[in-house]
């Protein structure tokens, strides 16, 4: 009967529900507060949460804790008026976010480079009732950091005799970008780098005298520019009596053949026209107006009998059509005339004409052209075969190879183009595709494409395709090997030098290296030779025979030539 009576209870203790109508457990009451439980419990224990709940049995006879819902509802108001009083900064102070207002809205991370640089205080820390911390400054010593700082700001950056980078560029009539580009060209002397006071920036500060002479040699330069016999663009096209859109169509028709890239004083890069270039389309006009292309009678039209087009040209003298284009700018193929179609055939078509060209002047010119002699051996060494190139200039150029590898390179015609890198390149140029393959790869059996690989010249000389010569290089070896870039990131680089940069931050000229994915910081360094110095005795060290130094023949060497070039100019 004993047991009976306890299951009974025990069953009934099972179906009654659990926690009682307004009670919680404790996981229910951390939700409730929107903590976790291990925070409610450490609340519990600090006495942050003052209601402890009751313990009473559960359904299995253990003795649980329970919290009533209204008593958890007090304890959270409680809690959130003293977060919200805990949370009132002290008189006279003002938190990180009220630290960066006071000063006109400056970004945080300012804040930041003012207090490691000492111009800010560190302010203190206060205990918050959650257990976090809040950064509060002082009013009164942030408006005190400010009355410096205005103090500062009012002291000019440049001293006398010297004025700041943007009033410098003003003079000069350019941006600061092409001032900075003019320093690393040595058109005028480095800078002095000066703080800008009432910041942590800094700035660049010149001689006012070599800015006013390097101003008064601009505006001599630009009286006799254009040089005499060219125009630029608007002048051109007002000598032409067409707008400027009109001449800008017919460069990129090509009936403009004659023009070329000039330096402004500021050196700046712009087009300049022949006037006799000018003057030739104007009569071109009168004198080709009823000169038209012919039909097929299938829609389409072609040149007139006895003329081809550029394609075609370009196929006589057995190169490609952008090569064909590159010598009729040059002015090497100036005897093309402008073909029109007919006025009511152009509307429908949406195009004016082509230029065409006499095929009998084509090959007069491309016989002229092809006038190289045959291989022949060395007269001083056997060993060695001259291979005549074809070229336009009126130097004649001869490659120079192993008499072994001559039946490589028989019966093939040779050009001799330049390269988009500075260096030069003896090519074979085949009619079809206009494929242009280096002497070199053919020597070497290297055709593949891609940059797996590259062959240079040892000694630098491109004419001189003698396998001992030659060199493979892998994609790291070509690294080491490259010139320096004129810009990174299409900016200017801070250096002349390779290896090196310009930090701005610490004042300081940076060398460093890179090797397949490993980059090196060789030290940081006041002067920018010092900096090219370190460069240089690392990259023999990582890349050997293939580094391309600073300095190739010693620092003392690269000074005398410097010393002479400067002296040429000044002469």
């Amino acid at each position: 009967d004993e047991v009976r009576r306890v299951g009974e209870e025990l069953r009934r203790a099972a179906e009654a529900p659990f926690p009682p109508p307004g009670f919680v457990d404790r996981y229910q009451a951390a939700a409730f507060l929107g903590v976790q439980v291990n925070a409610l419990n450490l609340w519990l224990k600090k006495g942050r949460l003052k209601y402890a709940g009751t313990s009473i049995p559960g359904p299995n006879g253990v003795k649980c804790r329970v919290f009533a819902v209204a008593e958890l509802e007090k304890a959270r108001n409680e809690i959130a008026a003293q977060d919200a009083a805990a949370d009132q900064l002290p008189e006279g102070y003002v938190d990180f976010a009220g630290a960066a207002a006071f000063f006109g809205g400056v970004h945080p991370v300012t804040l930041n480079d003012w207090q490691q640089r000492g111009r800010l205080g560190r302010g203190k820390w206060l205990n918050r009732a959650n257990g976090k911390r809040r950064h509060v400054f002082a009013i009164a010593d942030l408006g005190r950091v400010r009355e410096e700082m205005a103090a500062e700001a009012s002291r000019p950056v440049a001293p006398e005799g010297f004025i700041e980078l943007d009033e410098a560029a003003r003079m000069l009539g350019v941006n600061a970008m092409t001032l900075r580009q003019w320093e690393l060209r040595g058109r005028l002397p480095e800078g002095q780098v000066a703080p800008i006071p009432g910041t942590s920036a800094r700035t660049k500060i010149y001689s006012i005298e070599q800015i006013e002479r390097l101003a008064q040699e601009i505006k001599d330069a630009l009286e006799n520019f254009p040089p005499p016999g060219w125009l630029e663009m608007n002048e051109a096209a007002r000598r032409a009596n067409v707008s400027v859109q009109v001449w800008k169509r017919w460069l990129q028709d090509g009936r403009v053949e004659n023009w070329r890239w000039f330096s402004r004083p500021t050196m700046a890069r712009c087009k300049l026209f022949s006037i006799e270039e000018i003057d030739r389309l104007v009569e071109e006009a009168g004198r080709d107006h009823l000169f038209f292309m012919e039909s097929n009678g299938r829609g389409e039209w072609r040149a007139p009998e006895g003329y081809v087009d550029r394609d075609d040209a370009a196929k006589i003298f057995g190169v490609a059509t952008g090569t064909f284009v590159h010598w009729q700018t040059d002015g090497r193929i100036n005897c093309g005339r402008w073909a029109r179609i007919p006025v009511e055939e152009a509307s429908v078509r949406g195009c004016g004409g082509r230029r065409v060209y006499p095929v009998d002047e084509l090959r007069r010119l491309a016989e002229e052209f092809s006038k190289v002699g045959k291989p022949y051996p060395d007269p001083k060494d056997p060993g060695i075969v001259r291979v005549p190139i074809m070229s336009w200039s009126k130097t004649r150029f001869e490659a120079i190879i192993d008499a072994a590898d001559l039946p490589l390179i028989e019966q093939k015609r040779w050009n001799w183009m330049p390269r988009s890198d500075g260096e030069d390149a003896v090519v074979v140029v085949s009619a079809p595709a206009g494929e242009q393959i280096p002497m070199r790869q053919i020597i070497l059996g290297l055709r593949r494409k891609g940059r797996q690989s590259k062959i240079s010249h040892r000694n630098g000389n491109p004419l001189d395709c003698r396998r001992e010569n030659l060199v493979v290089r892998n994609p790291s070896e070509v690294l080491g090997h490259a010139r320096k870039r004129k810009t990174n990131g299409g900016k200017p680089c801070t250096s002349r030098f390779k290896g090196v940069c310009w930090i701005e931050k610490s004042g300081k000229w940076l060398a460093q290296i890179q090797k397949e994915g490993d980059h090196k910081r060789l030290g940081y360094f006041d002067d920018e030779l010092a900096a090219a110095e370190a460069y240089d005795e690392a990259a023999r060290e990582w890349f050997g025979e293939h580094a391309r130094p600073n300095f190739p023949d010693g620092i003392d060497k690269w000074l005398e030539q410097e010393a002479a070039g400067q002296q040429r100019e000044a002469a």
